[in-house]
């Protein structure tokens, strides 16, 4: 694992980082491998040897399978983008492009990664390396709504990711989530299978039960080292970025990061109007004193929203990264002004 300090900045916090981030890898990766060894010995002591071998032979093919889904799934991320990509006549291709290039020459490196400029509001941004493909970065149209400095910000960050090469660490973890998921769905089928057949008793339909109750745990522990490691990484990342646009241009990814939020939560609100679970956000954003638009309670509101409606929760929430980046609630009302309440209420 690799990872950048900004010139001039004390390198403790991010050799923590770094360091920690490892450790929850190394634990993820090895309690994910483990996995498949615990319920093949369970079998194996329960059911003898042929029952051993099938479930060797299942937990081999579970892993397979995963591994090409996943495979697969990482070789084709970038299709969905190709309708809605602007072509690399239009100026926010261009401008993005020019970005790029100078953040490459900034980062010292001799190669480049693909560009893919695509059409949609909300401001996002990402990286990927697809396998047999070349690393990409990948912007939206929504980022040019505000200023050049978050769009500079926002793809510092994803270029740190590249360089970190924390891709192909998220490759890894989604292969070994994917075996416990197909594991545990296979058993919630095997459940009633057994319950209705005769030619089981009550004790197979116990540890069915007990292995099924298992695997849903162990999901959740894998999930709190993902989150772990993926959050220290993020860190990284952002600190990647500042060191490329310069630290006292943090103020600018801090901006971003609080742009990106509200986008995120202006689609999230809109996608769930549609459901019922939005009586919840709603009722969450009155609870937490969005609508009131107090300073003080802002904050709060941020770092309860991000932490309860993230769709991966993998990153840490908006205040914690300006901390992490010595910027201050202070720092950003100034900066942002009468946008600060008026956008965490948007």
């Amino acid at each position: 694992m690799r990872y950048t300090v900004p010139a001039g900045r004390d390198p403790a916090p991010y050799a923590k980082w770094h360091e920690e981030s490892a450790m929850w890898h190394q634990r993820f990766i090895f309690s994910g491998a483990l996995y498949p060894v615990i319920i093949c010995l369970i079998f194996l002591i329960y059911g003898g040897f042929l029952t051993f071998m099938g479930a060797v032979l299942y937990m081999s093919a579970a892993y397979g399978f995963s591994w090409l889904s996943i495979y697969k799934r990482f070789g084709h991320i970038l299709d969905e983008f190709e309708g809605d990509a602007l072509k690399e006549s239009a100026p926010e291709y261009q401008k993005a492009k020019q970005i790029l290039e100078e953040l490459c020459q900034k980062a010292d490196i001799d190669w480049r990664p693909d560009l893919i400029v695509f059409e949609l509001d909300e401001v996002q941004g990402f990286s990927a390396r697809p396998h047999g493909g070349n690393a990409t970065l990948v912007v939206s149209t929504g980022n040019f709504a505000y200023s050049e400095n978050v769009l500079r910000a926002i793809m510092a960050h994803e270029l740190a990711h590249l360089l970190h090469e924390d891709n192909e660490r998220l490759f890894g973890g989604a292969v070994v989530k994917h075996n416990i998921i197909l594991s545990f769905l296979s058993m919630v089928i095997a459940l009633p299978l057994v319950a209705i057949s005769s030619l089981y008793g009550w004790q197979d339909m116990a540890l069915l039960t007990a292995l099924w109750g298992f695997s849903g745990l162990y999901m959740r522990a894998l999930g709190l080292m993902e989150r772990a490691y993926m959050r220290r990484r993020e860190y990284l990342a952002d600190g990647g970025a500042v060191a490329l646009i310069g630290w006292q241009n943090r103020i600018h990814m801090a901006v971003a990061l609080h742009w990106s939020f509200v986008s995120y939560k202006r689609a999230l609100k809109k996608k769930l109007k549609e459901k019922r679970s939005y009586r919840k956000f709603d009722g969450s954003l009155k609870d937490e004193g969005w609508l009131e638009g107090l300073r003080e309670k802002a904050i709060e509101s941020i770092d309860h929203m991000e932490e309860e409606f993230s769709v991966f929760n993998t990153h840490p929430t908006g205040p914690q990264r300006w901390a992490a980046m010595d910027v201050s609630v202070e720092d950003m009302q100034m900066t942002l002004g009468d946008n600060f309440n008026r956008d965490i209420k948007t």
